[in-house]
């Protein structure tokens, strides 16, 4: 189906390198301007092991401001009353999100779907080609200016290709290609734990309503857990200390569930018992949280985790990456519309990082600080949570605590304004 901007001449053209949440919302905003957009992705579908799923009202409200937002409303998700935190297998506090009523809720999305619905609205647009399945092996350079990036190199079962463009786009995570061969590649910089991230069936004492769910996060003795009902099985991330990961493959699957069912509550341990042969393969996710000082080279701009990988801590990576790809398009649309020259089009990408800049680091430096007090052991942290118990024996907790609102944290909401420029 044509848009009604389909009519529009396309000024240039773009090639975006990574059909993830960066790339797909990004696709879509270029596209539906009329500017000529090539998106490539490396899987021939969006299913995949491990995507991160958890999206917040700051991540949510990009497709809002998209005019996405009946599209994304349908995807299957679920929404979650509640945070139950558990102290060495007791109930230690529960913490309500409660909302404004006119406020997004944070909710689980299938991020496969989500990646499907982009794409498929992309394609509304004549201006829009979608190449997946292919292997993006490196930059391709001006023969007139050296140092100037005008496409990408690609292979795939019929050979290697040459595709240009008047400007690039790497959305490609973490272990990006682009941003490797450009040389804006830095010292690793690895968290201090990994993720065990597996699926199993939902237990009914989670919540049976998908608007109505709890999520539970286990910790002490060194142990942290998060349980997450999603939409369609129980999510677990188990924390475990990097380098830590060859201990549990010796263990296998009964010897993981036998040392989770040590750290968690009663009824949660039975589930884990009850369905250790319905575990969906454990998956190990390397946790990094790292910062590039460059995201562009002439010629090309790193979005999302190719420019700033973010820990999974507050579920950000997918918020992040949605909002990079509103700056991002509020910065190129103008220029990209009227063939703006090849300098200021470099210039947008430098004011593109420095904006976005503020906000990745602010998140980042909070992502730091709850898996090195919540994996930490001996008595400190156990005067800590006796504090905590004594405060909520006495109501002081109430006091304390009773102008705080999940919506109002830089997790729920972000650090800085995002909106949506309107373009002629």
């Amino acid at each position: 189906m044509a848009s009604s901007s389909s009519h529009i001449q396309p000024k240039s053209s773009v090639l975006i390198v990574g059909a993830g949440p960066a790339g797909g919302l990004l696709a879509y905003l270029l596209a539906k301007e009329g500017i000529a957009v090539t998106l490539i992705e490396r899987h021939s579908d969006f299913s995949r092991v491990f995507r991160g799923e958890g999206l917040m009202p700051s991540g949510q409200e990009m497709f809002r401001q998209a005019g996405l937002w009946q599209q994304f409303d349908a995807l299957p998700h679920s929404t979650f009353q509640d945070t139950e935190i558990f102290y060495k297998k007791k109930l230690l506090a529960r913490q309500s999100f409660s909302f404004a009523q006119d406020t997004l809720s944070p909710r689980f999305v299938s991020q496969p779907h989500m990646l499907e619905m982009l794409v498929s609205e992309c394609h509304k647009f004549k201006n829009f080609s979608f190449i997946k399945g292919v292997r993006v092996t490196k930059p391709l350079y001006d023969t007139a200016n050296p140092h100037r990036i005008t496409g990408v190199e690609i292979k795939d079962k019929d050979g290697t290709h040459v595709t240009k463009a008047d400007y690039v786009f790497a959305t490609d995570g973490r272990s990006s290609v682009m941003r490797k061969q450009a040389g804006l590649e830095t010292p690793h910089n690895p968290e201090s734990f990994d993720i065990i991230w597996c699926k199993l069936p939902m237990p009914d004492f989670l919540g049976t309503d998908t608007e109505k769910k709890s999520v539970r996060v286990y910790f002490g003795n060194g142990h942290l857990g998060f349980f997450i009902p999603s939409y369609d099985m129980l999510q677990i991330g188990w924390i475990i200390r990097k380098g830590s990961y060859k201990n549990f493959k010796k263990r296998g699957i009964e010897g993981w569930i036998k040392e989770m069912s040590r750290h968690v509550s009663d009824d949660m341990a039975a589930h884990l018992q009850m369905h250790s042969e319905d575990f969906v393969q454990p998956f190990l996710l390397d946790v990094v949280c790292d910062f590039y000082e460059d995201w562009s080279v002439p010629g090309m701009t790193l979005l999302g985790d190719a420019a700033h990988p973010m820990s999974p801590v507050g579920g950000q990576g997918i918020n992040i990456a949605l909002r990079d790809a509103v700056v991002a398009a509020n910065h190129f649309i103008p220029l990209l519309k009227t063939a703006a020259k090849a300098s200021r089009l470099d210039r947008a990408a430098i004011d593109f990082a420095t904006e976005r800049s503020t906000e990745v680091r602010a998140i980042q430096k909070l992502q730091h600080r709850p898996p090195r007090i919540l994996l930490g052991k001996g008595i400190w942290l156990d005067i800590l949570v006796l504090g905590i118990q004594a405060m909520q024996k006495t109501g002081l907790n109430k006091l304390v605590f009773k102008n705080f609102r999940f919506e109002n944290t830089p997790f729920s909401k972000g650090i800085t304004e995002v909106k949506l420029k309107k373009f002629r």
